[in-house]
């Protein structure tokens, strides 16, 4: 199954001596990011975090680090990879991973859902059969899908050590399977 979904984390992470000035500078960066990335209405931009901590050096605080995070998701990968260039003057990019949506997911698991429960009869009949029962019917059923889609991450050193000047990266999201499994008990009908 193709992954038909990405998400990118951008981030603004700056140091200074000066807590109140460092915070400021990095609102003010992340504000510039999140205004360019208005012009992308087919994502979903939302913050991921913001954290603010003191540096030590020898028992004293010398600096301070506030890091923000923002997400960005998408079905479209070249909207997303055009973001992520247009942001990077003012945001690194931390990351990139790739799953299947949930709309997929869902779609994907009850196509699998209706050929697992045909199979599932199938074996069933073959039992009867096999017993020489004149029928079965089914005492209990169980479905069960895969663990959700893992996420593959993309090339996380390669793309923080990237330039903020750097072209938009290109993406492939690679593929991802989804399984299910249908068990039960039968019971014959004996002649």
């Amino acid at each position: 199954m193709q992954n038909d979904k990405a998400t990118a984390t951008l981030f603004v992470e700056l140091e200074d001596s000066d807590a109140a000035k460092v915070s400021e500078a990095v609102t003010a960066q992340v504000n510039k990011a999140y205004s360019l990335l208005k012009d992308f209405p087919e994502l979903q931009v939302k913050t991921a975090g913001h954290q603010a901590y003191p540096v030590w050096d020898k028992n004293r605080i010398t600096r301070w680090r506030v890091r923000h995070e923002l997400l960005l998701e998408a079905v479209d990968f070249k909207v997303l990879s055009k973001a992520i260039g247009t942001a990077q003057p003012y945001a690194q990019l931390g990351g990139i991973q790739f799953s299947v949506s949930g709309k997929l997911r869902n779609a994907t698991e009850s196509q699998l859902i209706q050929e697992a429960s045909i199979a599932f009869q199938k074996r069933a009949d073959l039992v009867r059969q096999s017993f020489g029962a004149k029928g079965y019917r089914i005492k209990e059923i169980a479905v069960q899908s895969g663990e959700p889609s893992r996420i593959v991450p993309m090339f996380r050193a390669q793309m923080a050590s990237a330039v903020a000047e750097a072209p938009p990266p290109t993406l492939e999201g690679g593929s991802n399977e989804i399984s299910l499994t249908i068990s039960g008990s039968v019971e014959l009908t004996m002649p």
